[in-house]
């Protein structure tokens, strides 16, 4: 259920046999899209980019990992044609479709605006 190794993915991933073997046999990138969704939507569908540095992180990762599993345009047309690992992109960005960084403030005037937005830009 979790998502812990160190450092294979840029060895794995960016190799595109490898990554075409991990997407073609063993579903990665629909587990990989499924995880970050679980990641995006702690704490109830309607909330911004996480804010938890942890949490922040591990969704880093995360896009990191699926960003060099698609460099490979192998890969990449095998998504688009693998109807699972295609319905699991576009749950990706029906997620973070419109994702704003920041609540809207009420009542009281905000004196430090936060830097959450740099996260957003990640994802």
């Amino acid at each position: 259920d979790g998502y812990d190794y160190d450092a294979l993915h840029v060895q794995l991933f960016s190799i595109p046999e490898v990554a075409l073997g991990l997407c073609r046999d063993h579903a990665m990138v629909k587990k990989v899209c499924d995880y970050l969704v679980k990641c995006l939507s702690r704490g109830g569908e309607d909330q911004g980019v996480p804010t938890d540095d942890d949490v922040m992180r591990e969704v880093s990762r995360i896009c990191g990992d699926l960003r060099y599993v698609l460099l490979g345009d192998v890969v990449c047309d095998w998504v688009l044609r693998h109807e699972e690992s295609r319905k699991a992109i576009i749950r990706v960005l029906s997620r973070v479709w419109h994702l704003h960084p920041q609540k809207r403030q009420i009542g009281e005037h905000v004196l430090y605006e936060s830097q959450v937005w740099m996260s957003a830009f990640q994802i």
